[in-house]
């Protein structure tokens, strides 16, 4: 069985506090890469990231496409929780 790595991946705008979005990106084997990769695919909105990495149990609870830009708004749409305000 194939074990895959994935990095949760959000998105700030530091000067105006602002959201831009999160994304998991999917086979990735460290956070640079998985920043680079999100470029790569065009769905690194700008602004500061913070990363962590997920196993694929952690990936499967999120209930979200891999490789996929969530806008603020789709996240509220989907009532995700937010952890840190």
């Amino acid at each position: 069985m194939e074990i895959k790595n994935y990095f949760w991946l959000s998105f700030v705008d530091p000067d105006i506090n602002k959201n831009l979005g999160c994304t998991i990106i999917e086979d990735a084997s460290n956070l640079n890469e998985a920043i680079s990769k999100a470029h790569s695919l065009n769905i690194n909105p700008g602004g500061e990231v913070l990363g962590t990495p997920l196993n694929e149990e952690q990936f499967e609870e999120q209930g979200m496409e891999s490789n996929k830009l969530y806008t603020p708004k789709e996240l509220d749409e989907m009532k995700f929780k937010k952890i840190y305000e």
